[in-house]
C-alpha cells in the first residue's frame, strides 16, 4: 500500500468515528470532554490541597463549621431514637448535651439515665 492510500484510510476512519460520535452525543460540542477533564483536575487539586493543608495544620479532615457538625450529630441521634436504639430519656439527655456543649457523649449511654435519674457526680 502506498502512503497516500494509508492517509486516505485514516481520514475515512476518522470521519466515520466523527459521524458516529455526533449520532451518539448530539448535544456535544467540540472540546466538551477536555473542559470536563480540566474541571475534574481542578477539583481534585483543590481537594488535595485542602487535605494537605489540614494535615499540616493538624485540623483533621472535618473542616466544617461546628454548627454543621452539631446538626449532623442531632440528626444521627434522632435516627437512633427512631430505630429504638435510644429511649426518649436518653435522646433528650444526649440532645441537651449536644446543644449545650456541642460534644457527643461516648458510645454506650448509661442505662440509669434512661429512667430520668441524674448521673452520679464523679
Amino acid at each position: 500500500m502506498t502512503s497516500a492510500s494509508l492517509i486516505a484510510l485514516a481520514a475515512f476512519g476518522l470521519e466515520a468515528l466523527h459521524r458516529k460520535t455526533e449520532r451518539e452525543f448530539p448535544g456535544a460540542m467540540r472540546g466538551d470532554s477536555i473542559q470536563a477533564m480540566r474541571q475534574l483536575a481542578r477539583r481534585a487539586t483543590t481537594e488535595a490541597g485542602r487535605r494537605m493543608s489540614s494535615a499540616i495544620n493538624g485540623h483533621g479532615h472535618d473542616d466544617r463549621h461546628p454548627d454543621d457538625a452539631r446538626l449532623d450529630r442531632l440528626e444521627r441521634l434522632g435516627e437512633l431514637e427512631e430505630h429504638g436504639v435510644l429511649t426518649e430519656a436518653e435522646f433528650r439527655e444526649e440532645k441537651q448535651r449536644i446543644l449545650t456543649s456541642g460534644l457527643v457523649a461516648p458510645t454506650g449511654v448509661d442505662q440509669s439515665h434512661a429512667e430520668g435519674e441524674k448521673p452520679d457526680e464523679q
